[in-house]
């Protein structure tokens, strides 16, 4: 090759490196063109901006501007600040289980609420590396048909269909290994299936590099109306979750201990619960014992056989893996054993029953759903009504 050549090379492979350091490989200009005109509606105008950890930017919209109410849906829809009336029954305030978790206050001025500032790499996750695997099978994800490529999951979910309004668990908090491309979850799912079109919510825990830009452990929930076709999406990267809590919001980053062996990690103690007058769906978070937030809501509206009921729930571990490279930890990364401060869990898990009252879910309850329990097993243990479940980095799943 010829110095001219030579150089000429190097400046094409310095150029293709910073395309993927900007994330914007594999981005069409119509791609591109599609999330600026999605980031207008998703990204409006703040009363303040707060920088937070590797260039996440939170914004502090004002409460009725905020993206859900750009959804069809939601025109004409009335804030609701907090449930009509949430479960008598709680979680026991024991403190042996909640670690050292704090919540880092937002600061966002009254009348505002904290929203993660979306980006198009977030957009471009979604589209291309979430959806495409996504829209195919896992709209049948319990029982029918298998996983779709790239995802694993180790749960447990209710053995028959009944009539839900809720559900309620502490879930362990951990921090998985995990690379670019690459996504682990701790997760509580309430769906339905009466209908052809799959409705599900999610709330737990994520690490998800290409969503939040670092690999802690972050709030999240998902919403589906439609089997995951058109509707849905993570957090408010998309219309549909209204956000309520100043502070408490969707993506917001969990700080955890290191690993220390025989000291339990902190938790999270997480409610979806349907409002008996306006059947929104709510999430509510226990920060400390006695202390829930109402975090925001799903409106009924945006569902089809959700905004009613639920039929079933799943409580347990999701990854995704993109290419050939060992698929990621989930959970602690530790296989299962009988020691809670080694593997991951989901323990005191509740059902909110039609008269609005939490019960508790037995192993008698719960069928295992796993796709490849060698790597990833889940069991049942008796002692605090707990699932554990999860193993480490796995070079052949």
């Amino acid at each position: 090759m010829t110095p001219k050549e030579i150089w000429l090379s190097v400046l094409l492979a310095l150029l293709l490196i910073i395309c993927v350091q900007a994330g914007g490989m594999g981005n069409s200009r119509e791609d591109d063109m599609e999330f600026d005109e999605q980031l207008k509606f998703l990204n409006k105008k703040p009363i303040k901006s707060i920088q937070g950890e590797n260039d996440n930017i939170i914004d502090c919209v004002e409460i009725h501007k905020q993206p859900a109410f750009d959804h069809p849906l939601l025109k004409n829809h009335k804030v609701q600040m907090r449930p009509t009336s949430l479960p008598q029954e709680t979680l026991k305030t024991q403190t042996l289980e909640t670690g050292n978790l704090r919540f880092r206050r937002i600061g966002c001025p009254n009348g505002t609420v904290p929203i993660q500032r979306a980006s198009r790499k977030q957009l471009a996750w979604m589209k291309h590396e979430f959806s495409a695997s996504m829209n195919s099978s896992l709209a049948n994800q319990f029982y029918e048909k298998p996983t779709p490529s790239g995802y694993l999951f180790s749960r447990m979910v209710t053995n028959k269909r009944r009539i839900l309004f809720g559900a309620q668990a502490r879930v362990n908090i951990r921090a998985p290994n995990v690379s670019t491309g690459q996504l682990s979850t701790s997760t509580i799912w309430v769906q339905n299936k009466l209908s052809p079109e799959l409705n599900s919510i999610q709330i737990g825990w994520m690490v998800n590099p290409e969503l939040f830009g670092d690999n802690i452990p972050h709030l999240y929930g998902y919403w589906t109306a439609d089997s995951f076709k058109k509707t849905g999406c993570y957090n408010m990267l998309c219309s549909g979750f209204v956000q309520v809590d100043a502070d408490i919001y969707l993506g917001l980053p969990l700080y955890v201990p290191p690993h220390s062996e025989g000291v339990l990690q902190p938790v999270l103690d997480l409610l979806l619960s349907k409002d008996p007058k306006t059947e929104s769906w709510w999430l509510v978070v226990t920060i400390k014992a006695g202390v829930s937030v109402s975090v925001g809501y799903w409106p009924s509206s945006i569902f089809s056989s959700m905004a009613h009921l639920a039929t079933e729930i799943g409580i347990g571990g999701k990854i995704y893996n993109k290419g050939d490279k060992p698929a990621p930890q989930m959970g602690s990364g530790y296989y299962v054993t009988g020691d809670r401060s080694k593997t991951s869990y989901i323990s005191r898990i509740n059902i909110l029953d039609e008269s609005n009252k939490l019960v508790e879910l037995k192993d008698t309850d719960l069928v295992i759903d796993a796709d490849n329990p060698n790597c990833y097993p889940v069991k049942y243990f008796n002692k605090y009504n707990s699932v554990l479940f999860g193993g480490p980095i796995a070079p052949y799943c």
